[in-house]
């Protein structure tokens, strides 16, 4: 079954595929169904709108676009979708604090969320409680393991460090030294890389940081040590990181993760040459971003990157799944459990029968000359 289509120029749903025919059963009384048909479905949002994960606003704005699409074409089952957005400040406990205060006012159909250290967070309550959660920005190892009512849509470390040990097998390094944050995004892609790399026999030194560290001046201090370095960290944290090893006139590799994608990183001097994951919205074959990244870049005056490609894309899985108005969290885990192929603005996604991750594409990828181009080994 094919949902929605391109229109007036926009892209809507584009490719909505149901690969397993699943019959949603009707439930007629439920704690949490909303009960009025001119009443909003709730999707509550939990997201860093400040502190060092503030960058992440871009998730939040996606959202915002393709809410407004989704209830321009009627919304969900005649009903308007309505995001409540509170900020986790960048930490699990304010996070989860967010969480409870949602909970406590709304009783919204499902939960988003985002970075792995606040979706972890909040992941036991929603077991707990019996919602439905979907981490975005959440790469860390065993986020969905064990877990019935909690989905990712975002690369998992596993997927970061494949291609990182890929372009990695190209340099063939001796001694490598991974600076990351110490949080379980940071600790997850960590492990996955030094794990490839011990294997093969590279020396492996792991140098960790805090996630407020804003000067990197003293972290790696002999740089000169190392054939490869692998920053793991925010968007500002690997910033900051090659801003420092570039004044200090390091000549070895730099390989990071899908953070330093963003065309923001592409014209800056520190960055020229580094290597790194990238998700499938820069690509130049992507032929569907182009309307909806023009659309955003008027609304928003800023670049259409990938965080804000994952909440506008988020939402539009959610509107095809969800395609009736009168909606319980039952009916949410039930829809979400079900197998579907998606083409959107990063491209193919697909998720199996049962499945809790919605596998999204990395290829690798290096920044030349104010661009990024594919890497080619």
């Amino acid at each position: 079954m094919v949902l929605g289509s391109v229109s007036n120029g926009k892209l809507r749903f584009v490719s909505f595929i149901v690969v397993a025919i699943v019959c949603l059963s009707v439930i007629t009384v439920s704690l949490y169904r909303q009960e009025e048909s001119s009443d909003p479905v709730k999707v509550g949002v939990v997201l860093p709108l400040t502190g060092p994960a503030s960058f992440l606003v871009d998730i939040r704005d996606g959202m915002l676009l393709a809410v407004d699409e989704v209830n321009e074409d009627g919304g969900i089952g005649g009903r308007p979708l309505e995001l409540i957005v509170r900020d986790s400040e960048s930490s699990p406990e304010a996070g989860l604090a967010a969480f409870e205060r949602i909970e406590a006012r709304h009783k919204p159909v499902m939960y988003l969320s985002a970075t792995s250290s606040v979706s972890n967070a909040i992941a036991p309550r929603a077991e707990e409680i019996g919602v439905p959660l979907m981490g975005l920005v959440v790469s860390m190892t065993g986020f969905t393991e064990g877990r019935e009512w909690v989905f990712r849509f975002f690369p998992q470390a596993s997927d970061e460090a494949d291609v990182i040990l890929g372009i990695m097998g190209t340099l063939e390094p001796e001694n490598v030294c991974i600076a990351h944050i110490h949080d379980p995004y940071g600790l997850s892609i960590t492990k996955a890389v030094r794990d490839g790399l011990v294997s093969d026999g590279v020396n492996v030194t792991e140098i960790p940081f805090e996630p407020d560290r804003t000067d990197f001046s003293d972290l790696l201090v002999d740089s000169g040590d190392y054939d490869v370095l692998v920053p793991v960290g925010y968007a500002g944290h690997v910033r900051g990181f090659c801003d420092h090893i570039h004044r200090t006139g390091y000549d070895g590799a730099v390989i990071t993760t899908s953070s330093a994608s963003t065309p923001d990183f592409w014209g800056d001097e520190a960055m020229d040459g580094v290597y790194l994951s990238a998700p499938n919205l820069y690509h130049p074959s992507n032929v569907f971003v182009k309307d909806v990244q023009e659309m955003f870049e008027r609304a928003y005056g800023r670049d259409f990157t990938h965080y804000a490609a994952y909440g506008y894309d988020a939402i539009h899985i959610l509107a095809g799944l969800m395609d009736k108005g009168d909606v319980s969290r039952e009916d949410a885990l039930e829809a979400l459990d079900s197998a579907f192929v998606y083409t959107g603005t990063l491209g193919s996604v697909m998720k199996a029968h049962g499945e809790k991750e919605i596998s999204v594409p990395l290829y690798p990828a290096v920044i030349e000359d104010g661009e990024l181009v594919r890497f080619r080994k």
